[in-house]
């Protein structure tokens, strides 16, 4: 029996044939499980191509083009997570600039779903933001020590006002890059039930990531600033095998495979 997808080699989507997926299956429900998060190897994986240096290169003068570089090299990222979920992710699939246009196309809908869901969030959170500040004024006219107590929950509001976002991004964002289907990926069910499995590891992950870019960027700093450039990739490829083992936990965890469009 032959293969769901093509077979041509310069195809990162090519699968062999232990990667056939049966017809009505949908594509992603053979992505490799893990149990846990390696959050070291999200590094080290960028460097198991031959041709990572090109790689880093290529996609830092991405980077640098005005108004579609970010939204191309996104939908770079997106595609290796999904040539990663379809089960050949070594080497990952090289930065190909003859692949501009399809970068292009599944990275603007991540770009579109990321923009319309910081501002649903933002709508959310301003009410929120502007009653705490209204009882806190209320509170500092009736008793300076209730002001005090007000404004401490009031700063636990805007930490949880400021993690809640992310929680819900990376489930979004995979859907919307996965997919590269708008209505698909605000399917909340599927972020409810992401985060209820993983927001532990997302905290994680957010406090790994956090540390470990300032540490990278600022090795690239040093070298005269031309290396920040190079350094901002590394950081954002590491951060795209993490979402992938996001994924990977999620699904080890009975979560729901995400249909993969190539």
């Amino acid at each position: 029996m032959s293969s769901n997808f093509p077979t041509d080699e310069h195809n990162p989507y090519s699968s062999p044939s232990e990667g056939y997926q049966p017809p009505g299956e949908p594509v992603g429900t053979g992505t490799p499980r893990r149990d846990s998060i390696d959050y070291f190897y999200a590094y080290n994986f960028v460097f198991e191509s031959q041709n990572w240096v090109t790689t880093l290169l290529l996609s830092t003068l991405t980077m640098i083009i005005p108004l579609v570089g970010g939204i191309v090299l996104i939908g770079y990222h997106y595609e290796v997570i999904a040539v990663l979920a379809m089960g050949r992710g070594r080497p990952y699939p090289d930065y190909d600039f003859g692949r501009f246009g399809e970068y292009l196309t599944r990275g603007v809908w991540v770009f579109l779903v990321s923009l319309c869901a910081g501002l649903l969030v933002q709508v959310i959170i301003a009410p929120l933001v502007i009653c705490g500040w209204l009882m806190i004024g209320i509170a500092v006219s009736i008793d300076p020590v209730l002001g005090i107590i007000g404004m401490f929950f009031f700063i636990l509001l805007m930490i949880a006002c400021s993690i809640i976002p992310s929680f819900i991004m990376t489930p979004l964002t995979l859907r919307a890059g996965l997919t590269k289907n708008f209505g698909e990926a605000f399917d909340f069910a599927f972020v409810k039930d992401f985060v209820s499995k993983m927001w532990v590891e997302q905290i994680l992950v957010a406090l790994f990531m956090s540390i470990s870019s300032l540490f990278v960027v600022l090795a690239g700093g040093i070298m005269f600033c031309v290396g920040m450039y190079p350094a901002l990739v590394l950081v954002m490829m590491a951060y795209t095998h993490i979402q992938f083992q996001l994924y990977q936990v999620y699904l080890s965890r009975g979560g729901v495979p995400i249909r993969i469009a190539q």
